[in-house]
């Protein structure tokens, strides 16, 4: 069985090597899935070249089709009906089986590709609600004539696939509602965001804390920030709770994991009292267990909107497998599935201040608790919920149900 893997982003982003590399690695070795990535992407030579070696190490097909990021709509058209044609030539070539666009754009140019193709079978990766995301964060209207246009793709593609894969139950009662009449709901696998729970394991060190940290202090607190820095992702309010949190115990430290320093360093200018006390970095991958390791909270904040509904936070199964209690929020996803009334998390119902001092609170007591404790639990939760094993088994069984 053959699938390819169709995505349209850009360098800012690692979501091909993060999350799906050690899932099609597993599809390969453990179910003979044969694995294709296709991606349209405006990313520089080197970062082609690192996605491409990557792949060839994970042993799945790479090719990439480059976009003129400076003229998104030319580039949109230039997709839907040059380079589609591409993408047909690449499924016959390589005699693919299975299409997985991931995310509007690439299932438009997908659907134009497979026109004609009727054995070719189409799982479409809705991944999150991509229009809906931009009305809450981008200023798009709902009513423009950009989010009608997505989301006419977005119908097109339901109606027409074999398989959807969504990140949460409540995604999958939205585009089951969205595709109309008649529509198969079954059809629809919520699939989670898994991770390596032997590479992302407690992996403390106490030196390399006092190291980065350039701090003799045998014990001091650690607040952890990872992904990318934006509108839905809260950086003011874990500013707010850091600063507070600090006036607490003056030793706290805040570690921002980004691969956006350079926009980090320039919100950070607000707040340059607590500059001193924060520590932005830019880490490899395989880096990101060992740092996340030694933090004592995680930040899994994000604005509880509409589109967030549909999301699963990938930093949250990290922080949890590496043992790290955390602090999110309600409404995103189905986080509330994973760690409502647990120890080892707590949740704000909104960001209003009266939440966010609470959550100080909550901080506070947490680090004053036996923290073996609390790490041995999120690590039980982390391994529950998000082992790569199982979220490969829940790929395979929609892999499986397509026929």
């Amino acid at each position: 069985m053959k699938l390819l893997f169709v995505t349209w982003n850009g360098p800012d982003v690692t979501y091909i090597e993060g999350l799906f590399l050690p899932i099609f690695e597993r599809l390969s070795k453990q179910y003979a899935v044969e694995c294709h990535i296709l991606q349209f992407t405006w990313g520089n030579e080197d970062y082609v070249s690192r996605v491409e070696l990557a792949c060839k190490d994970k042993s799945c097909y790479y090719e990439v089709i480059k976009v003129n990021r400076r003229f998104v709509p030319a580039a949109l058209l230039k997709a839907n009906l040059i380079d589609s044609k591409k993408v047909k030539k690449y499924i016959q070539k390589h005699g693919i089986d299975i299409v997985m666009p991931r995310a509007t754009v690439a299932a438009a140019i997908v659907l134009k590709a497979i026109d004609g193709l009727h054995k070719v079978r189409l799982l479409f990766d809705a991944d999150g609600l991509q229009q809906d995301e931009r009305v809450d964060f981008s200023g798009w209207e709902p009513s423009g004539l950009q989010y009608r246009i997505y989301r006419d793709i977005e119908f097109k593609a339901l109606r027409r696939s074999d398989g959807v894969l969504v990140r949460s139950n409540q995604a999958k009662l939205i585009l089951a509602s969205r595709a109309g009449a008649l529509f198969n709901e079954n059809i629809i696998t919520v699939i989670n965001n898994g991770r390596d729970k032997n590479l992302f394991a407690p992996k403390f060190d106490e030196a390399l804390k006092k190291e980065i940290f350039n701090s003799s202090t045998e014990d001091f607190p650690v607040l952890v920030y990872a992904g990318s820095i934006g509108p839905q992702y809260c950086f003011d309010e874990m500013m707010y709770i850091f600063s507070k949190v600090h006036q607490l115990n003056s030793l706290t430290k805040f570690l921002i994991l980004t691969g956006q320093p350079e926009i980090v360093e320039k919100n950070l200018e607000a707040y340059n009292t607590l500059r001193a006390n924060c520590l932005v970095k830019k880490v490899a991958a395989e880096e990101v267990p060992i740092y996340l390791s030694i933090a004592d909270i995680a930040f899994a904040l994000r604005r509880p909107t509409f589109s967030m509904k549909a999301v699963a936070p990938i930093k949250l199964g990290e922080y949890l497998l590496c043992g790290v209690p955390v602090l999110a929020t309600k409404g995103i996803g189905d986080t509330e599935l994973y760690i409502q009334g647990v120890t080892c998390a707590h949740m704000l119902t909104d960001l209003e201040t009266s939440h966010l001092d609470a959550s100080v609170q909550w901080v506070y007591q947490t680090l004053s608790q036996d923290r073996r404790t609390v790490r041995d639990e999120a690590r039980r939760i982390g391994e529950r919920y998000f082992d790569l094993e199982k979220t490969v088994s829940q790929y395979m069984l929609a892999i499986q149900s397509l026929g």
